[in-house]
C-alpha cells in the first residue's frame, strides 16, 4: 500500500467525493501515509472510485490488484460504502491487503438511528460515523413546529443536505401528542388539520424521506364506543387512544397520506404497531388486513412474549431487551400478514447495540445474544421479506462491538459462520490475539447472564434504564423525593397494561 499515491473519484457526485476525502484521511491518520484525492489520476498507484451497474442496487465492489485498487458501487451511496469497506480492511490489521475481488451487499434499508452524540444532534463527524457503520438514515424527533426537536430547534434542510452528502436519509419521528389530540381524521377539515400537524414538516423540508408514527405520540380522538381518553385520562373500562389497534386507524392513515404526500409523492409513512403489542392477535391482525398497502409498517422484534422463566428465574420484560433475541410471536403474526399483503415493513431491533436494559451504557457487551438476533433478522428477511431496521430508539447507538458485528451480519455475502468468526477478529484487535480467547469466554458469560436480566418493571423503569439520574443513596440515607408524581409508573396504584 505504500506505493499507492492517489485516490481518484470517477464521479462528480458529492457522496463519492466526500467518501474519497474520508478515505484519504484514514491513510494519513491510521497508516501515516499521504494519499491525496486527485480526480484526474489514472494508471498504477491509484485507488479509483466510481459508479457502475451491478446486479443489486445496494452492492459495492472492491478489486485489489498489485499496483492499483478500484472501488465501485451500484449507486453513489454504494460507491461510498465501498470506500468504507476498504477502510475496514485497512484498519483491521497491519494495512496489508490481499489481491482479489470482493462484493458487499447491504441487506436492509433503511437502517435508521438516533444520534450517539446527543438526542437530535448530528454534527458532521457523527453523520460520517453513521454512514461508516453501514446505516443509511438518521432519525429526528420533530413536533410543535417543523424545526423543533426534543433537543431544541434545528435547521432541517441543513441536516438533510449534510446527511445526503454522506449517503444518508433523514426520517422524522412525530412526537407532538398534544397536537394530535386536536386532530380528528373524520372531521370535514381533517386534511387541513393534519397538514398543519404533519404536512407542514414535509413542506418545510421536502428532502425528509419519511416519518415514524407511533400510537402514544399521534393518538387521535377515536369515536368508537370501546375507546375513551388518552393514557393520562383514560376512561375506566375503555381502551386508551393510541394504545389499541382500533379499525379507525385506517381512516387516519388515509388522511395522513394526503396531508404529507402532497409535498413529496414518495414520502415514507412508517406506521409503528408498538403500542398494542399486548392486544389480542385477532385485533392486531384485523387492523393490518385493512391498512393501505402503500405505507410502511414498523414491528418491534422481541416484544410481546410477556412473562417467562429462564433456569428458574422469573423474567418480566416487555420493552426493548436483548435478554430475548426474538422474534416474538407478535412479530411473526404481524409479519405474516404484511408479507402476504405485500406491505413493505421494518423492525425496531436496537441493532445499534443499545436497548432499555441499560439505557446509559454505550452498548451492551452481550455479543452472543446480539449474534442470535442478527441471525434471526437475516432469517426474517428470507421468510417474510423484512426490508429495513430501526437500529436505535431514543438512546441512540455507539461505535463498538455490536455495531461492527451488525455491519458484517447485514452484508449478504457473509454467512452466519463468517459473522461468528468476525467476533474473534474484533476481540483480537481490541485486546490482542493472545487475550482474545479469554475475552470471548467473558463475552459468552455476560451474554448468558443477560438472559437472566429481570427489569425493575416490565417497561424497565429504574436505575438500569434511567441511569445516573436515578437516585443513588448509601445505606441509612433517606431516599430523595420522586421526580414527578404525574408519571404513572411512580404511582403505587399504577397497573400495567394500559390496553386492558
Amino acid at each position: 500500500m505504500k506505493d499507492t499515491q492517489r485516490i481518484a473519484p470517477k464521479s462528480s457526485d458529492p457522496v463519492v467525493r466526500h467518501a474519497a476525502q474520508l478515505l484519504s484521511g484514514v491513510f494519513e491518520r491510521n497508516l501515516g501515509l499521504t494519499v491525496p484525492v486527485d480526480a484526474a489520476a489514472a494508471g498504477d498507484k491509484v485507488i479509483a472510485v466510481g459508479v457502475e451497474p451491478m446486479r443489486d442496487e445496494r452492492m459495492s465492489r472492491i478489486r485489489i490488484r498489485t499496483k492499483s485498487i478500484s472501488i465501485a458501487g451500484a449507486t453513489p451511496r454504494e460507491a461510498a460504502q465501498g470506500c468504507y469497506r476498504l477502510e475496514d480492511l485497512l484498519t483491521a490489521g497491519d494495512g496489508a491487503l490481499e489481491t482479489g475481488e470482493r462484493t458487499f451487499t447491504r441487506m436492509f434499508s433503511p437502517r435508521m438511528t438516533h444520534s450517539s452524540v446527543a438526542l437530535d444532534k448530528f454534527p458532521d463527524d457523527e453523520l460520517d460515523r453513521i454512514a461508516r457503520a453501514g446505516m443509511d438514515a438518521v432519525l429526528v424527533y420533530v413536533g410543535k413546529s417543523p424545526d423543533m426537536t426534543r433537543n431544541g430547534r434545528i435547521d432541517m434542510n441543513d441536516l438533510v443536505r449534510r446527511a445526503e452528502t454522506r449517503g444518508l436519509d433523514v426520517y422524522v419521528y412525530a412526537f407532538d401528542a398534544e397536537g394530535a389530540t386536536r386532530c380528528d381524521p373524520t372531521a370535514p377539515d381533517a386534511i387541513e388539520q393534519y397538514d398543519r400537524l404533519y404536512g407542514s414538516i414535509v413542506k418545510n423540508a421536502p428532502g425528509v424521506k419519511g416519518m415514524v408514527f407511533v400510537g402514544e405520540s399521534v393518538a387521535f380522538p377515536s369515536k368508537l364506543p370501546d375507546m375513551g381518553g388518552y393514557y393520562w385520562n383514560r376512561e375506566k373500562g375503555k381502551h386508551a387512544f393510541g394504545f389499541w389497534p382500533s379499525p379507525d386507524w385506517v381512516d387516519w392513515l388515509e388522511v395522513v397520506k394526503k396531508a404529507t404526500r402532497k409535498y413529496r409523492s414518495d414520502f415514507d409513512i412508517v406506521f409503528w404497531t408498538y403500542n398494542w403489542f399486548n392486544a389480542p392477535e385477532t385485533n392486531r391482525v384485523a387492523l393490518l388486513e385493512k391498512i393501505p398497502t402503500d405505507v410502511s409498517v414498523l414491528v418491534t422484534f422481541e416484544m410481546g412474549d410477556g412473562f417467562g422463566r429462564y433456569k428458574g428465574v422469573p423474567i418480566q420484560i416487555d420493552d426493548y431487551s436483548i435478554s430475548r433475541p426474538g422474534p416474538s410471536r407478535v412479530f411473526e403474526s404481524e409479519a405474516e400478514v404484511l408479507a402476504r399483503r405485500g406491505i413493505r415493513f421494518y423492525s425496531m431491533a436496537n441493532t445499534g447495540g443499545r436497548t432499555w436494559d441499560f439505557g446509559g451504557a454505550p452498548y451492551e457487551p452481550a455479543p452472543y445474544l446480539w449474534l442470535e438476533r442478527f441471525r434471526a433478522l437475516r432469517a426474517a428477511q428470507g421468510t417474510y421479506g423484512l426490508a429495513g431496521l430501526m437500529d436505535s430508539h431514543h438512546f441512540g447507538w455507539n461505535p463498538g462491538v455490536v455495531a461492527e458485528l451488525a455491519k458484517e451480519a447485514f452484508t449478504r455475502e457473509n454467512s452466519d459462520a463468517d459473522v461468528d468468526a468476525r467476533l474473534f477478529d474484533i476481540a483480537a484487535r481490541r485486546f490482542g490475539r493472545e487475550a482474545a480467547p479469554k475475552v470471548l469466554v467473558a463475552w459468552r458469560d455476560w451474554s448468558e447472564a443477560m438472559r437472566l436480566h429481570a427489569a425493575d418493571s416490565c417497561d424497565q423503569y429504574g436505575p438500569l434504564r434511567v441511569g445516573p439520574s436515578y437516585p443513588f443513596t448509601f445505606p441509612g440515607e433517606a431516599l430523595p423525593p420522586k421526580p414527578s408524581g404525574k408519571w404513572m409508573f411512580l404511582r403505587k396504584d399504577y397497573q400495567l397494561p394500559l390496553w386492558r
